[in-house]
């Protein structure tokens, strides 16, 4: 109904966790990793209980309109860690190589994925490398998805004890470097972006 009143929250993901579950028992398994299957539902499952539980765990009447709730919290705590027991019993693995990961060009035969879409030339493909990579003024990662990977520490920018300057400097080469910012935060990040950064004016070739 357009104008009725906003459901109260814990409805709303009480019916979440519902459609979750029968997604989780009614999807069929499948062979492949480029259709719906019982992994990807149990996948999406733990995600979204683990935020709902921890959220339930620490919400506060003033911040969030209800106060905390241990038992709601320990509810979906328990749902994420069913999901998550059967994710882990399909034998999926941890990759040691994101950037081989992040740049394949066929994911088809890792063994880390659960999900995901198969690149075919001029059929299903996307622009994101020539937005990124041409002569665009408006490339590159942004400062906010930058800021919010983890540091070394485990911890986002607002709580870690680790380095938080964002100054780069000029490398031996001439060229303006990022790279010891990137030494102090998740490895991915690394692994993501170049150390070297291009501006609007600046006398610029990357090899490679």
């Amino acid at each position: 109904v357009v104008y009725a009143a906003r459901d109260d929250r814990d409805v709303v993901m009480d019916s979440v966790l519902a459609d979750l579950n029968y997604a989780c028992a009614n999807i069929k398994a499948q062979s492949g990793k480029t259709a719906w299957s019982k992994d990807m539902a149990n996948a999406m499952k733990a995600d979204i209980t683990l935020w709902e539980g921890t959220f339930c765990k620490y919400r506060t009447q003033a911040d969030n309109g209800k106060a905390a709730d241990a038992a709601r919290a320990e509810k979906f705590l328990k749902e994420c860690v069913t999901a998550c027991e059967k994710v882990m019993a399909s034998g999926y693995e941890i990759g040691d190589d994101y950037q081989a990961t992040y740049n394949s060009t066929s994911l088809s035969g890792s063994n880390n994925i659960i999900f995901f879409k198969e690149y075919q030339n001029n059929l299903m493909y996307h622009s994101l490398i020539a937005y990124t990579c041409s002569s665009t003024q408006i490339n590159g990662m942004t400062k906010d998805a930058f800021d919010a990977y983890l540091f070394k520490d485990g911890k986002p920018l607002a709580l870690t004890t680790e380095n938080k300057s964002d100054v780069g400097e000029v490398d031996a080469d001439g060229n303006y470097s990022i790279a010891k910012l990137l030494e102090v935060r998740d490895g991915r990040l690394a692994k993501t972006i170049d150390p070297i950064v291009y501006y609007q004016g600046m006398s610029w070739a990357r090899s490679g």
